[in-house]
């Protein structure tokens, strides 16, 4: 279980020669050790490890109390390889891994559940429990959470996920929204809810990038069905908070004010441009953003 590197070819190839001396023991050692809570966390998890991957396989009877365990790192382990099974006890003890207390042992149970077939045709999570984690504290649980929630009936989630109250969790049940979408009217219902949002003076420096990057997927998404007035009012509230105190977000809002081609655009985020060799990035940026304007552009401002 200590073998350096046991993901190289060498290591694989050093931890297959040991394990040709001990034979048929080599898998009740190694569970004893995965089993073993006065062993070292690492060493607990490299065995759970080696049993999946040399064999024997693990069994259910191992991966069930291993995934109550003390240690966060075993369970997230154990739901890790839970993903490799296929058992429908196995699904449903993967499934219960996202209600777990631990960030990555959630994150871990989620992509377990992916791994494992999960689809709109053969769905063993609870959505419910899948929206509510799209507001996780942890960005990566939320990922995890959007991409499982994917593979479940959009019918089943998808008012619970327009509903959402906090800026984190919108933004990720907009994505979720967007990227299942059948048709380019699926998509108009979440444009105007980020609309809605956008327009909100309480959001933060790190919801605002959030929101305005599902927005510009929802637009794509939407192509034709974009409402008339959408542009206009995308204009007005980027213009209203360009340029931004934060670099990041003043690059998506000089976007936005471009994709909208309202008059006086070009004038706005050029304006706006860094002079001299102060901050190149950001004038590259800006240019990249105002090379989509197709109208507007005079002989001064050439």
């Amino acid at each position: 279980v200590r073998q350096p590197e046991p993901l190289s070819s060498w290591g694989h190839a050093a931890i297959l020669k040991v394990k040709e001396e001990p034979g048929d023991q080599v898998g009740p050692e190694l569970e004893k050790i995965a089993r073993d809570t006065n062993a070292a966390d690492l060493d607990r998890v490299r065995a759970l490890f080696l049993i999946e991957r040399v064999g024997p396989r693990a069994k259910y009877e191992l991966l069930q109390p291993l995934s109550q365990d003390a240690s966060a790192a075993v369970r997230a382990a154990a739901y890790y390889v839970v993903g490799c099974h296929g058992s429908d006890r196995a699904k449903a003890l993967a499934a219960s891994g996202a209600k777990d207390a631990d960030p990555f042992v959630r994150r871990r149970a989620l992509e377990a559940v992916v791994r494992m077939g999960l689809s709109p045709e053969t769905p063993f999570v609870p959505v419910d429990d899948l929206v509510k984690l799209l507001s996780d504290p942890d960005r990566f649980v939320r990922w995890a959470a959007r991409v499982a929630l994917e593979r479940t009936p959009r019918a089943e989630w998808q008012d619970k996920a327009i509903a959402l109250s906090d800026p984190a969790g919108a933004a990720e049940g907009y994505l979720a929204l967007t990227r299942t979408a059948k048709s380019p009217a699926d998509v108009k219902p979440v444009l105007d809810r980020q609309l809605e949002w956008l327009k909100k003076d309480s959001l933060g420096t790190d919801d605002q990038p959030r929101l305005l990057r599902t927005t510009q997927l929802a637009i794509l998404k939407a192509e034709k069905a974009v409402p008339a007035n959408l542009r206009a009012e995308i204009d007005a509230l980027a213009r209203k908070r360009f340029p931004a105190k934060e670099e990041p977000l003043s690059r998506e809002y000089a976007r936005m004010i471009a994709w909208a081609g309202q008059p006086g655009a070009i004038e706005t985020i050029l304006k706006a441009m860094p002079e001299g060799d102060e901050n190149k990035p950001l004038q590259i940026e800006y240019m990249y953003a105002v090379r989509t304007i197709p109208t507007g552009w005079t002989p001064e401002l050439n």
